[in-house]
């Protein structure tokens, strides 16, 4: 596992590099046009490459370029579940489905991204 750095409650001022558990949040920011949603695509498909299962999960109000994927200004689509809610991706997935991912998620940093 890598090294997180972890500030002290007591000690706001130290840092230091502790190793934990952890999953991670990637936030793509950008003007529109800036390549978001491509740099989003291609975390997407290394991941996939590298052997992971992706599942990605969009806002059902998105029906911009298509409902049931996400699409780049230039055409370039990966298949999502458009979802009205974080709640019914539990739905979506299965129940026993989601139960062994939120297990494996809490037990061995098995790299979900967000």
């Amino acid at each position: 596992m890598t090294p997180i750095p972890t500030v002290h409650h007591d000690d706001p001022d130290q840092i230091t590099n502790t190793v934990r558990p952890s999953g991670q949040i990637h936030v793509i920011m950008g003007p529109m046009f800036a390549g978001k949603t491509t740099d989003l695509l291609r975390r997407i498909n290394s991941e996939g490459s590298n052997g992971r299962n992706v599942a990605m999960i969009k806002s059902n109000k998105d029906t911009r370029y298509a409902i049931d994927s996400v699409v780049t200004h230039d055409g370039t689509e990966y298949p999502c579940w458009a979802l009205p809610d974080l709640q019914s991706f539990k739905q979506k997935l299965g129940e026993e489905a989601y139960d062994k991912l939120c297990k494996k998620v809490t037990s061995d940093n098995s790299g979900v991204r967000m």
